[in-house]
Formats: C-alpha cells, structure tokens, sequence
C-alpha cells in the first residue's frame, strides 16, 4: 500500500496501526513459476464483420516490465509509431495511403507482455499491402537502425510519457505501486530516466531484431464481411 499526498506521516503510521496491525499475517503465496513457451511459428487470426473500416494488428511476445528490453523496447516502438514523425505514419499513412492511422504500444507487466502495431486501413484498401509496408519498415529498422535524431526523439517521448504519469498524486502513486510489484523495488523508480537516456542504437536494432520477429508474432485482420448472426440467417433460408 502506498499513501501520497499532503499527510503526516506519524497520522498515516497511526492510522495503519489501528487498523492494520492487529491483522493476522498470512502465508506468502506460492510463487508462479510457469512460464509461456516461445511462440514457434507465425499466427494469424481473420475476423469478418460488419465493420467501417479493416484493421490490422499485430502483437509479438517481449520482455516483462523489470526487464530492460522492456524500456528499448519503449523507445523502438516509438521510432516505428510514435506520432506523425514516425516511419509508420510516414510511410503508410503520409506517404502511401496505405492506413489512415496507425500506431504502436507496449504491454508490459509482471510477467512478458506484449508489443504492439496496429493499422486503420482505409475502406477497401488492400491489407496485404499495408503489412507488406509494415514488415519493411520493420526490416528496415533491424538492418539500419535508428538515426540519431530518431533515438534522441523516442527517448524524449518515453521520457516526457514517465515525467507526465507522476504530474499528478494519483500518479505517483500508481508508479511506487507498479515499480514495487513489477520491479521488485519501489526504489528504482528514481532510476527509471536514467535508464532510458542511456539506450543506444545498438541496443534498438538488437532489440526490434530479437522481438519483432514473423514466428514471434500473432497477426490479426479485421475487415467487413456478413459476420457470424448473418450467416446463420442465410442459412436457415
């Protein structure tokens, strides 16, 4: 539990005291020690619906929140999609009209989470072709990586995303809480803007390399059809 805010901290312990104290203590859980395979082989999901628009999304395994690819992968995956400045938005959206947005986020907990990309492809647009752009731009980043105004621009927006969740109490809260559970130590919190001002090139190439690999991925499409509850209807005719 963590207490922010205008306090005393003598009221808090006192509080906690009368409150807390006489609880009895329990037995720590056991610890989870399963772990998810690594994924051997491409996956791809097709979805029809009666949608406005196709989307395009992808997700490959990555590191846990503790982990320091965790933070490369932070800033790799804002040179890919962090705002209108980024490859994908240029190339796809700016460029060749391949999506109508895109963008990119990462999940990361207590355990591996998620990278994430995904496309708003425009209405009867030609998906095939907005992933193609997309695996080159990928490519692209793993052959040659980052240039420097890129790097020095993706490390700015995690930097600038950290420093704005503890603008408020809420926030700080919420990051003691995260970086005491997720990272084992409330305490390197105070650590965390040093850890991304000292992300290389070397380390975003390793890093969309190892992560943003087609057997590590799960591709799923979403593009306008008759959808389960119409089908059923035809038939039944």
């Amino acid at each position: 539990m963590f207490i922010v805010g205008d306090i005393e901290p003598e009221a808090a312990f006192r509080l906690a005291d009368k409150y807390l104290a006489t609880l009895p203590a329990q037995p720590a859980p056991p610890p989870v020690t399963t772990q998810e395979p690594p994924q051997l082989g491409e996956r791809r999901l097709h979805i029809q619906r009666d949608a406005q628009t196709p989307l395009l999304a992808m997700a490959w395994h990555a590191a846990a929140a503790a982990d320091r690819e965790a933070r490369v992968m932070e800033v790799v995956l804002a040179i890919l999609g962090g705002g209108d400045s980024s490859r994908l938005y240029q190339r796809l959206v700016a460029n060749e009209q391949a999506a109508v947005d895109i963008g990119t986020h990462l999940d990361a907990g207590f355990d591996p989470g998620l990278a994430w990309v995904y496309a708003v492809v425009p209405p009867g647009g030609d998906i095939a072709r907005t992933e193609q752009l997309i695996d080159e731009e990928i490519a692209r980043l793993v052959q040659d990586g980052p240039t420097p105004v890129e790097l020095a621009k993706a490390r700015n927006q995690a930097l600038a995303g950290f420093w704005h969740g503890l603008e408020t109490i809420s926030g700080k809260a919420q990051a003691l809480g995260e970086y005491e559970v997720f990272h084992g130590d409330y305490r390197k919190l105070f650590a965390a803007p040093a850890g991304y001002e000292g992300i290389t090139a070397e380390d975003v190439k390793t890093a969309a390399a190892t992560v943003l690999r087609k057997e590590n991925r799960t591709v799923g499409v979403l593009e306008s059809g008759p959808g389960p509850a119409a089908q059923a209807k035809v038939g039944t005719q």
